[in-house]
C-alpha cells in the first residue's frame, strides 16, 4: 500500500482503484476503507517549521558549534607537553646522549670528534639546556633501537621527513632542506624517543629559531 504524507488539514482524497483515504481535521488518525471494512491507523502528524522557527534553530546551532570549538581550542592550548620518561628534565644540566649516523656534511666522525652542520646544531642546542654531549656512532637502525631502549636521546645523520622510522621514533618538524645530485629537494628532520613531547617541543623551538636566523 502506498501512502502520501500531507500537512495537517483537509486535502484531496485519493479515489484511485476504489481506495478512499480521509483524515480527521484535528487528529493524527487516518481511516482506510477497502472492501467494506474500515482500518484505523495511528499516523504521527507533522508540520513544517515556520521560517522564524527555522532561523532560531539555525542560530542556536551556530552558537553551540562556536562554543564547542572555542572550548576545544582552549583545552588544546592549556595542554602542556609532557615527557613520560622525563627526557628534558634529565638532560637539562646533565648529559645529552646523541646517536650519530655518519652522513657527509651533516655528520662526520673522525676519531672521537664529531663534526658537520647537524653536529654543530646539536652542540648549540645542548648549550641552551646546559648539557654536555655524549656521542654514540652507529647505523640508523641500530640508533633507532637505542632510542627505543632510551640509551640515546636524539639521533642525527641527514635524516629526511621520508624516514622509515616514523613509527618507532618521534620525528621533528622539518627544520631545513637540501637538494641532492639529482635535483630533488629533501626536508631535514631529527629523531627523538617516541612520546617525549616536552623534549621534542624544546628541540623544535630551537631548530625553528636557528632556521629563521640563518635566512
Amino acid at each position: 500500500m502506498m501512502m502520501a504524507c500531507t500537512r495537517r488539514g483537509k486535502g484531496p482524497q485519493d479515489q484511485s482503484d476504489g481506495l478512499a483515504a480521509t483524515r480527521a481535521a484535528d487528529g493524527p488518525r487516518q481511516h482506510f476503507r477497502r472492501g467494506g471494512r474500515a482500518l484505523q491507523l495511528d499516523v504521527p502528524s507533522w508540520r513544517l517549521a515556520e521560517p522564524s522557527q527555522a532561523r532560531t534553530y539555525r542560530d542556536l546551532m551556530r552558537r553551540v558549534l562556536a562554543l564547542t570549538t572555542s572550548l576545544l581550542l582552549l583545552s588544546g592550548c592549556a595542554a602542556v607537553p609532557a615527557d613520560p620518561q622525563g627526557t628534558l628534565e634529565r638532560v637539562s644540566g646533565g648529559t645529552l646522549n646523541v646517536g650519530v649516523s655518519p652522513n657527509g656534511d651533516f655528520a662526520s666522525v673522525s676519531g672521537d670528534a664529531v663534526t658537520g652542520s647537524e653536529a654543530a646544531l646539536v652542540e648549540a642546542f645542548a648549550d641552551t639546556v646546559d648539557a654536555d654531549v655524549e656521542w654514540t656512532v652507529g647505523s640508523e637502525e641500530a640508533l633507532v633501537r637505542a632510542l627505543e631502549r632510551e640509551d640515546v636521546d636524539l639521533v642525527i645523520g641527514g635524516l629526511t621527513d621520508a624516514t622509515p622510522w616514523a613509527d618507532k621514533a618521534g620525528v621533528t618538524r622539518p627544520y631545513g632542506e637540501f637538494t641532492d645530485e639529482d635535483g630533488k629537494t629533501h626536508k631535514l628532520v631529527m629523531l627523538v624517543p617516541m612520546g617525549e613531547n616536552a623534549f621534542l617541543t624544546r628541540l623544535e623551538t630551537f631548530l625553528t629559531h636557528e632556521a629563521a636566523g640563518s635566512r
